[in-house]
């Protein structure tokens, strides 16, 4: 099973992690690059300046704000350090390193702590196991590279047009917009779109940077014969998913990605409304 965190839930999560931080905190100092949006996000809602790690070296202590709650002087409060999350720790060690040798103190957290490693930081939110996935960082994973995709509505926009208009049909398989395009090779591509189109399928790919290992499509003559399998769509991405030993599946329609789930071993994430399903959420 994988755990999923998507931007609302980490949003919520920070929010419930504001509520127990001390109250001598001066700055806030986010953990590029990941750190910063929880650090934006409790730097917004304590009223209080916002920095990156170098940012704050720059400057202190001159060039940080007085905490306006309590009018304290910066030599007697401390900034509070965040991170996304703690795994192994390496990270925060750097940062702890520098500011100690820059006389800085500092309370360090992470919005979200592996087991084994809730104890490098002062404060966390809670617990997340691995593997994990972050809807920040989703497409850097290196589980992303072993999942297969739907092509419609994730890796471009959903088609405007039907497939019954044949000349703008065309023109939007050759013209699709972009939507998630990942940043590595993904292990296929599973298509409702008929294998007449492959020729234009795998232009548009190659045009828009998608490395992948196969790709699957409907094996129809027509849209009309598609529609009378409609169900079959969704048992073969959850077939193909189970033959190549797909970590994921990411499927763009949340009726399907309900569905698929319960036609697989394996999670899926629904990028419409990002949820995973089959997995811990």
């Amino acid at each position: 099973m994988i755990s999923f965190i998507s931007y609302k839930t980490a949003m919520e999560d920070t929010l419930k992690l504001n509520l127990v931080l001390p109250g001598d905190i001066c700055a806030i100092v986010g953990v590029p690059r990941s750190g910063m949006l929880p650090a934006t996000i409790l730097g917004t809602t304590r009223n209080l300046p916002v920095f990156t790690v170098s940012e704050l070296l720059k400057i202190w202590p001159d060039g940080v704000v007085q905490h306006r709650s309590r009018r304290t002087p910066v030599g007697g409060a401390k900034v509070l350090v965040v991170d996304d999350s703690i795994s192994k720790g390496r990270q925060l060690g750097i940062v702890r390193e520098q500011l100690k040798d820059a006389g800085i103190e500092a309370y360090y957290s992470a919005l979200y702590a592996s087991a084994r490693a809730a104890f490098g930081v002062d404060i966390y939110h809670r617990v997340v196991p691995h593997p994990r996935i972050f809807q920040w960082n989703m497409w850097r994973h290196p589980k992303i590279g072993k999942s297969v995709f739907d092509l419609d509505g994730v890796l471009c926009l959903d088609p405007e047009v039907r497939e019954d208009d044949e000349e703008a049909y065309l023109d939007f398989l050759e013209n699709a917009t972009p939507r998630y395009i990942p940043t590595m090779k993904i292990r296929g591509i599973c298509t409702a779109r008929l294998e007449k189109h492959r020729a234009r399928t795998e232009e548009w790919l190659e045009r828009n940077g998608v490395v992948y290992g196969f790709l699957d499509m409907a094996p129809y003559d027509t849209p009309q014969e598609r529609r009378r399998v409609r169900r079959e769509t969704e048992r073969r991405k959850a077939r193909v998913s189970n033959e190549h030993g797909a970590f994921m599946f990411l499927e763009s329609s949340v009726r399907q990605a309900r569905r698929i789930s319960k036609y697989t071993d394996r999670p899926v994430l629904c990028t419409d409304n990002m949820t995973l399903y089959g997995g811990l959420g």
